[in-house]
């Protein structure tokens, strides 16, 4: 069986979606998957280091002639086809809706153009399957939800197989000590967010752990968008903020000792390789599986949290939080670096 999954939304999306390859792999050995994008996020330099799939993406050309050739594509070579609610362009859910083939999607909450083509196709189309989401459940439970009429299990037996041919010479070309730890700056690829840690909290954390634990190297990561917002200076501190591409960036994170973040992608790729992490919660629910890796730390304010995904932005979100994201702020230094030490 063939089949394409539809990858246009954030690379934190982007890889929790990556979490359906081995479970349709576990229930199907023949199974070739092909991830379609846009890589504005990066999503294929990702997707591109991750064994045994095929990742295509659309050339930029007249909407029609994109639409034409789509179409042909999955009518030639794709028996089912994926289509999540976060991010899939109209342009491959026509295509997909034109060409006959099964059509796995979530039925999209809100009514927008995604929801009249759904509601017009599925009129006279009876191979559109589309799924209510799941309010409650977390984001790559809601993806699972789509693939769990043709698998095994919603848990796989094995781990993704990803290529990190290149470990050695990115630690080289970076001059990265054996041991370090990384934490992120920043997020939302550099646009507005209240998920961040305040710039004033990280500096006063790195000169903590430069106090109590002056071995420790901390590697700062961040998006090229928050390069100037974070010159952060410090003997023990080494600034790659907007300085790594994707592949580089997983290579640094897998070689880390732990991960200090907030709810991005940095906090799902470190999931992905179960490493030490301890995650900033403030605004957001937790959207990530329980794991022994991972360690949360929080506020506890009554309006916590704010931000649902599936109905508020997060720069809405930021602008009319009327106590100045101090759910962030409330997370301190002091507390991070206990846990840390612990």
């Amino acid at each position: 069986m063939k089949y394409l999954i539809s990858a246009y939304s954030g690379l934190g999306n982007t890889i929790q979606l990556s979490s359906l390859i081995n479970l349709i792999k576990d229930s199907d050995i023949k199974a070739e998957i092909t991830f379609i994008s846009d890589n504005k996020f990066s999503q294929i330099d990702f997707l591109n280091m991750l064994e045994g799939i095929n990742v295509k993406k659309i050339e930029k050309v007249n909407l029609f002639t994109q639409i034409f050739y789509l179409k042909r594509y999955i009518e030639e070579d794709i028996d089912k086809v994926i289509l999540p609610y976060v991010g899939t362009p109209i342009i491959v859910q026509l295509a997909s809706y034109l060409s006959g083939k099964i059509i796995i999607q979530h039925n999209p909450i809100n009514w927008n153009k995604s929801k009249v083509i759904l509601y017009l196709f599925k009129k006279f189309n009876n191979k559109i399957k589309a799924l209510k989401i799941n309010k409650e459940s977390i984001e790559e439970e809601r993806y699972i939800d789509l693939i769990q009429d043709f698998i095994k299990s919603r848990k796989s037996r094995t781990n993704l197989n990803i290529n990190l041919s290149s470990h050695k010479s990115i630690l080289k070309k970076f001059k990265l000590p054996h041991k370090f730890l990384c934490l992120q700056v920043g997020g939302a690829n550099g646009g507005l967010t209240p998920k961040v840690w305040p710039k004033e909290n990280i500096e006063k954390f790195v000169e903590l752990l430069n106090k109590h634990k002056p071995e420790c190297i901390v590697v700062l990561l961040g998006d090229k968008s928050d390069r100037e917002k974070y010159k952060i200076k410090n003997p023990n501190a080494i600034n790659l903020v907007g300085k790594t591409s994707i592949i580089e960036l997983v290579n640094i994170l897998n070689a880390s000792s732990a991960v200090i973040c907030n709810d991005s992608s940095i906090l799902h790729l470190a999931n992905l390789f179960q490493l030490k992490t301890f995650v900033l919660l403030g605004p957001s629910i937790k959207e990530f599986p329980l794991s022994s890796s991972i360690n949360t730390l929080s506020a506890d304010l009554p309006c916590m949290p704010c931000l649902d995904g599936l109905k508020v932005g997060e720069e809405e979100a930021l602008n009319n939080c009327p106590i100045d994201n101090l759910c962030m702020k409330l997370v301190s230094p002091e507390q991070v670096l206990n846990k840390l030490i612990d």
